[in-house]
Order: C-alpha cells, then structure tokens, then sequence
C-alpha cells in the first residue's frame, strides 16, 4: 500500500508468450518427430515381421499426412469455438491412441487406421492451434515468434536416434508405446495446463505491452485477427 493505494501488480520477468513459443515448439516437434520422422524406422522391422511389401507400409505414410491435411480444417473450428487449450490435449490423446493401435496390430488394416489416429492427432496438436496461439500472442514480433515455433518441424528429426535404440533392443511395439506415451505425458499435461490462446485470458496484452493496442483515435482495443471469407480470398491475386 502506498499513501492508501494498493501498488499494482509488477510483470513477470518473463513475457508468458515466450513461454507458449517453447511450448508449441516442442508440440511441433513431437508432432512430426514421432508422426513423420520415425515412420521410415518401422519399415524394416515391420516387413521383417508382419512380411508385408514395402508399398503397403508406405502407404501409410500417406494415410498419415492426407489425414492431417483432411482433419486441419476441422481443427481450425474447434479452435475458433472452444479455444487451442481444449483442442491440443485433445490432438495428445488422439496421438496416443493411434500409437496404441500400431503396437498391438497384426493386420494392415489396423495399421493404416492407427495412422488415420495419428494423422489427426498431429494435427490436433500441429501447425493450425499452434499457429493460432503464437499469433495471438504476438503482433510486432509474430513473424520472429512464428518463426521460432515452427523450427519445431525440422528439429523432430532429432527423435529418431532414441526411437532407433528402443527399436534395436526392444522392438518395433514398444516404440511405438514409448511415443504414445511421451505424446500424452507432454502434450496432454502443458496443453492442459500451460497454454492460453489469448493473452486477455491472464489479463495480459500482445508483445508483454503494458496496455492494449490503441486504435486512430487513440482508444484502448483488443487485438482483433481478422481474416478473408473463401469468396473474398478467392477474388485477390495471392
């Protein structure tokens, strides 16, 4: 208290969205370290022991990012109705499950479906939430802050070396446990727990500013991300 005034609260040290940058760093990389990455480990083992071509095991390479490019939009819904901390644990659980269904399987039918999960899942947890709350957080830095997240993708490659291992002295089923569960002891707990998609939600502003942006006459306004109908977008060059 200062003179009767009670002293506002100091910011944090630490802007929160650099934080959420951290976040759907790791996200990314688990998304497509485990999702993409470590698919081409699983090709011998799986021909070796289930005998099947190396045609059929790639297509569900494909199964796995046609369903990510199917299910993103649907994602992006969710996200604008009910926020990317309800969806991103979501997407980790999903994961997780399709993880579950390809250590189990012995049929390719089961296989390719396990990857439909997958491909899902990464996509509940991927590019379009991940996106979504680093935009949110950042208006002058986004492009830096954006950039950031997104090496995420290139840095999933860095899961396949400990993949390679437990697949070396345990085999292919237990990789492919040992990725639902680090997909849902990671995903599941920090979405859950540590992501806000906007910062009016810890009464925060953009870029750790202390007030919000201010409009042409000078007034306080939310930062508002607008976008273009297909109709509109369809009708410009880009």
């Amino acid at each position: 208290m200062m003179n009767g005034t009670a002293k506002p609260a100091g910011r944090p040290r630490i802007f929160y969205g650099y934080w959420l940058v951290l976040v759907t760093f790791i996200f990314l990389f688990l998304a497509i370290g485990c999702g993409s990455f470590a698919f081409s480990l699983f090709v011998t083992p799986l021909q070796e022991t289930l005998g099947w071509g190396r045609g059929q095991l790639m297509a569900g390479f494909t199964v796995f990012f046609v369903t990510m490019g199917v299910v993103s939009p649907l994602v992006g819904r969710l996200v604008d109705r009910y926020g990317a901390r309800q969806v991103i644990p979501l997407g980790g659980l999903i994961m997780g499950l399709g993880f579950v269904v390809v250590s189990r399987m012995s049929d390719l039918y089961l296989f390719y479906l396990g990857y439909v999960l997958v491909g899902a899942g990464a996509a509940g947890f991927g590019q379009v939430p991940c996106s979504t709350v680093v935009s949110h957080w950042f208006k002058k830095r986004r492009g830096t802050a954006i950039g950031f997240m997104a090496a995420g993708v290139g840095a999933g490659g860095l899961i396949a070396p400990l993949i390679g291992d437990i697949i070396a002295d345990n085999g292919f089923r237990a990789a492919y446990l040992t990725m639902a569960f680090i997909v849902w002891a990671v995903v599941i707990p920090l979405g859950a727990i540590v992501v806000r998609t906007r910062p009016s939600e810890m009464g925060l502003y953009p870029d750790g500013a202390s007030a919000p942006p201010l409009d042409d006459l000078g007034r306080s306004t939310e930062v508002v991300i607008t976008g273009l109908s297909l109709r509109a977008a369809m009708h410009t060059r880009t």
